[in-house]
């Protein structure tokens, strides 16, 4: 019988890799699947993912548009070339498993971001020990940035986290590269950099910069470096890999590639929108954004430790990280637009610094004493608001500098700490003592100064990492996924439309503005898989191009209505070309009721759910009388087992203007409230009862 192989990974570190995905799961999973796509990035992305499974080699938002837009238009536009589409064809793929759900994009940033803890730890374990190099990767995972872009709550999604694992996965592989003079390991790189550059562009280059170095190191007795062969296949799978969709994408739209490359340039060099930052910007806003709770001077601390280490032992790991800290904070500092999720792809090796970082506070009490000092400095700012005083020393070229707390108090109490336990240490050595005893007491002191003050440092950098970073603004967490992950307009009517219209059937939405946090239009596209356009029906221009026009609304209107709406829908449908109603009925499924207050009268309530501890409630109401509206709408008080809770029932949650309710037959009042199932009554300001729709 052949001998069983051993594994490659001892048993301890396959267990902590399964803690790594364990506590990814556990942090990032919940409520992944929630039904809010918010605006700008996920909603333009959604779309273009749900237009893949059609066209999987043209991305794009609107297959068959029926108006023109300029090649540069990533918003409006037909054929989509503003981001690479790996992610995208992972996603849709992810689609045909999961079904027509906003989960399927998300599935692949939960993967990557797995992908780029794993990698951290197996990048550090043997420069920075097993346990600290998990505790990297967990914190990574526990970033409010990184849950953020997972759930494609700001304007960066699935392309960042996409672009961070394979970052850091093509880094692992440039240094084992290195480490063991492999073209295999070679290729594997420059494959993986391919795949990032087929993710989010130029800014999937740094492993190229971390090569190159490595190359320029090669022959030097004092660094391994990479041979020009190893080099050469590096550069070869890249090619292989990118340049194939980049080349068919510039043949087959010229003008869309090159306007897109225009704009990756605009970048570059010119303040997009109101991204402009000064050149410490990075160093301030981006980094405290990204990696709130950790300090920006300790953050500093750890690239310029992990440089001194790469200049001073020449080890492999060290040299990639300096690398590509430096290559991409100096890159982004120059550019003059600087967006969070642009820095974002740095963000692992940061944490795999700081991992070094905390390693070598063990035995050097300088560092340990700076490195506790950098830790606290955002506590002291709290504690000793008259240190921000420092700051007027700043010169005016560094505006955020000056402005904005954190980095120079941080480096100000850097080098008080460096200084004060240098001096000790000097002190003790120097105080007049029996010689005989001289050696022995100076090595005592120093040795309790060195355990002493690393295993605080130690201690303090594991509770910013474990304790800190996972509850660092949690309450914004469930504020951004009640307002953005439970709001949904579309999710119920798109779906129905799916099941009900003809494939050639195009969506016109009968809205005055989007809401705050959505982009409704791109949303309505991905559940219903139809085009979508917010603005007056177009009905001649849909027909001569063979679409069924269609009119999606929050009121009342004077057409035939598309049957089998859910009832806890916020919008309505209606054929334009059906038979008039006058008016449109009252939908069914609806509890009904007869509730007079502030100038409207509620006719029925339904609900459904949104996510996993809120409900998606609908009521109906119209204009009584010869009243006007509210301004300010109703509030409704849902009583549960619990307590109690307040919650508005705004008019501005239909999307149209009071004239345009007034008009209406009835209109639906959008509120995202309890669960259904903890609710056992419900009434309004004034302890007016209102009926509970029956439990599902």
């Amino acid at each position: 019988m052949k001998p069983i192989p051993k594994s490659c990974l001892p048993r301890t570190d396959w267990i902590l890799c399964a803690v790594i995905v364990m506590w990814g799961s556990l942090r990032l999973l919940p409520d992944l699947r929630h039904p809010g796509i918010p605006r700008w990035d996920e909603g333009i992305h959604q779309a273009v993912t749900r237009g893949l499974i059609t066209e999987p080699f043209r991305p794009h938002v609107y297959r068959d548009h029926l108006y023109f837009h300029g090649p540069a238009d990533w918003i409006s536009g037909g054929t989509w070339l503003h981001k690479p589409p790996v992610p995208f064809w992972a996603g849709s793929l992810l689609l045909r498993v999961t079904g027509d759900t906003p989960l399927a994009l998300r599935l692949v940033s939960f993967l990557a971001d797995l992908a780029a803890a794993l990698a951290i730890f197996l990048l550090m374990r043997a420069s920075a020990g097993r346990w600290l190099s998990a505790l990297a990767a967990i914190a990574y995972l526990s970033l409010d940035f990184t849950w953020i872009l997972t759930q494609g709550l700001l304007f960066g999604d699935v392309t960042d986290t996409t672009l961070a694992a394979c970052l850091m996965l093509a880094t692992l592989a440039v240094v084992r590269a290195v480490q063991n003079s492999s073209v295999r390991w070679a290729i594997l790189a420059g494959a993986i950099t391919g795949v990032g550059y087929l993710c989010k562009s130029a800014l999937a280059l740094t492993p190229v910069a971390v090569a190159a170095v490595f190359l320029v190191l090669h022959g030097r007795r004092s660094a391994r470096g990479l041979p020009l062969p190893i080099f050469a296949a590096f550069l070869s799978a890249l090619v292989l890999v990118a340049a194939p969709w980049t080349i068919y994408a510039s043949q087959a739209w010229p003008a869309q590639y090159h306007a897109n490359l225009h704009l990756l340039y605009a970048h570059l060099v010119e303040e997009i929108g109101p991204f402009g930052r000064p050149i410490d910007g990075l160093f301030n806003e981006i980094n405290g954004t990204e990696l709130v709770p950790i300090p920006v001077a300790f953050t500093l601390l750890a690239g310029a430790w992990t440089a001194w280490r790469a200049y001073r032992f020449r080890l492999p790991v060290d040299i990639a990280l300096a690398a590509w800290i430096w290559v991409s904070w100096i890159v982004l500092s120059l550019t003059p637009s600087k967006v969070p999720a642009h820095a974002f792809g740095v963000v692992p090796a940061v944490l795999a610094a700081i991992a070094i970082l905390l390693a070598d506070c063990r035995r050097r009490p300088v560092l340990a004493a700076t490195s506790l000092a950098a830790i606290l400095s955002t506590l002291v700012v709290k504690l000793a608001p008259s240190l921000s005083k420092v700051r007027e020393l700043v010169p005016a070229s560094l505006p955020e500098t000056r402005d904005r707390s954190g980095l120079a108090e941080g480096l100000v109490l850097m080098m008080v700490a460096a200084f004060t336990s240098f001096a000790l240490l000097r002190v003790r050595r120097n105080m007049p003592l029996d010689p005989a005893r001289r050696h022995t007491a100076h090595r005592r002191s120093r040795a309790f100064l060195v355990s002493g003050l690393g295993m605080v440092a130690i201690l303090a950098g594991v509770v910013l990492l474990a304790f800190v970073t996972p509850v660092a603004r949690h309450a914004d967490e469930q504020q951004q996924m009640a307002a953005a992950g439970a709001t949904s307009y579309t999710r119920e009517v798109g779906l129905a439309l799916q099941r009900s219209l003809p494939e050639r059937s195009v969506l016109f939405i009968h809205t005055d503005v989007n809401p705050e946090c959505c982009s409704e239009e791109h949303s309505l596209i991905f559940y219903s898989g139809k085009m979508s356009y917010r603005h007056a029906p177009d009905v001649m221009r849909a027909l001569d191009r063979g679409y069924a026009p269609i009119l999606v609304s929050p009121l009342a209107e004077r057409f035939a209505p598309i049957p089998d709406i859910p009832a806890n829908a916020w919008w309505r449908a209606y054929d334009l070309l059906g038979p008039r109603a006058q008016p449109a009925p009252l939908p069914s499924g609806f509890t009904l009721m007869k509730v007079r207050a502030k100038g409207m009268e509620l006719l029925g309530v339904a609900c459904g759910p949104a996510v996993s501890s809120r409900d998606r409630w609908a009521f109906v109401a119209r204009r009584v009388g010869g009243e006007g509206l509210p301004e300010e709408g109703h509030v409704v008080t849902f009583k549960t087992m619990k307590g109690s809770e307040r919650i508005p029932l705004n008019l501005d949650g239909v999307l149209l203007d009071a004239e345009t309710l007034k008009r209406a037959a009835w209109f639906v009042l959008p509120l995202i409230g309890p669960p259904r199932s903890k609710v056992i009554g419900m009434t309004l300001e004034d302890g007016t009862p209102l009926p509970l729709p029956p439990r599902k």
